[in-house]
């Protein structure tokens, strides 16, 4: 492509100057009159359409941003608790640990020999066949006896 100096460029002609409305009929220029007012007046309208749109977009805006301070306010509440509930759950897995150490510590610390002499020792002794009873259960939960058992 060969470049040619002003080829893209569009010639521009002047305006021609405005010829005042001396020579322009009365009802000529009682026509422009009215068409100029009403121009103004429509430029009135749209001035006062947009303050009512600019008010109303001013309020859609205010509206908006209370609900996305509500939504940042609630996912950090969310988040919140997201971590107190992991919090809690470390805290209830550690209390289970500490509590199996204990129950094994307890379990370490006493000696069934040393039961079985104590109970012979106030007069406690197995059970006979009579004394024994079996219960069978349908759902494997967990039972309660209510009474005596006879």
């Amino acid at each position: 492509m060969v470049y040619t100096d002003g080829n893209a460029a569009p010639v521009l002609k002047p305006y021609p100057e405005q010829e005042p409305d001396r020579h322009l009929s009365r009802a000529e220029r009682e026509r422009r009159a009215r068409k100029e007012h009403s121009a103004r007046r429509n430029q009135q309208r749209a001035l006062a359409f947009d303050r009512r749109y600019m008010v109303f977009l001013a309020a859609a805006t205010v509206v908006l941003a209370l609900f996305c301070g509500a939504y940042v306010k609630g996912r950090a509440e969310l988040t919140t608790n997201m971590h107190q509930v992991t919090r809690l759950e470390s805290e209830v897995g550690e209390l289970k640990a500490s509590n199996d150490a204990f129950e094994k510590t307890i379990g370490a610390s006493v000696n069934l020999k040393e039961v079985k002499e104590s109970a012979k020792k106030y007069g406690l002794s197995y059970p006979g066949s009579d004394q024994v009873v079996y219960y069978t259960i349908e759902q494997q939960d967990y039972m309660t006896q209510l009474g005596n058992g006879e």
